[in-house]
């Protein structure tokens, strides 16, 4: 399934992103749960799915929320990595096919690669080496960065908890 991305403006959601070794999770906690039912409408939610990375979808709008999931460290490669700019704003997803509450869709493409600076505590997810053509921090902790309609970085700012 071909997805597409688009930039819009508007305000990243406010949240606190957590990486919980333990459970080899991330997991995102939003700061104000009425203003995220309003973003993501009466349809109910869906994951794009970036291995076992997810990332939260709104159904109504095709809003992309925020990331979560199951996402063992034991995958990452250390590197050095610097974050780009990145304006807030939105990002929405379409594809060929509607979405469906609680139906996940894969993100396509090359292998994606989960990169780890620990001295930055800080996470990259990406097929590609190069960088994005732009970056949108969508909620709190958590940018994408995109080439043209395509999704190309996942960047992950976490609080790591035990």
């Amino acid at each position: 399934m071909t997805l597409s991305f688009t930039v819009n403006p508007g305000d990243a959601i406010e949240g606190r992103l957590s990486y919980i070794r333990s459970e080899h999770s991330f997991m995102y906690q939003v700061a104000d749960r009425s203003g995220l039912a309003v973003e993501t409408g009466d349809q109910g939610v869906t994951s794009l799915v970036i291995d076992t990375l997810q990332l939260e979808v709104g159904v109504e709008h095709g809003r992309v929320l925020f990331a979560w999931g199951y996402h063992p460290m034991g995958g990452w490669s250390k590197a050095e990595l610097t974050e780009p700019e990145c304006a807030s704003g939105q990002v929405s997803v379409r594809s060929e096919e509607p979405l469906l509450p609680g139906v996940s869709v894969p993100v396509s493409g090359d292998a994606w690669v989960t990169q780890f600076d620990p001295a930055r505590q800080l996470v990259r997810v990406s097929p590609a080496v190069g960088a994005s053509d732009r970056c949108v921090r969508i909620a709190q902790g958590v940018a994408l960065g995109l080439t043209g309609s395509r999704l190309t970085e996942v960047w992950l700012r976490p609080t790591f908890e035990e």
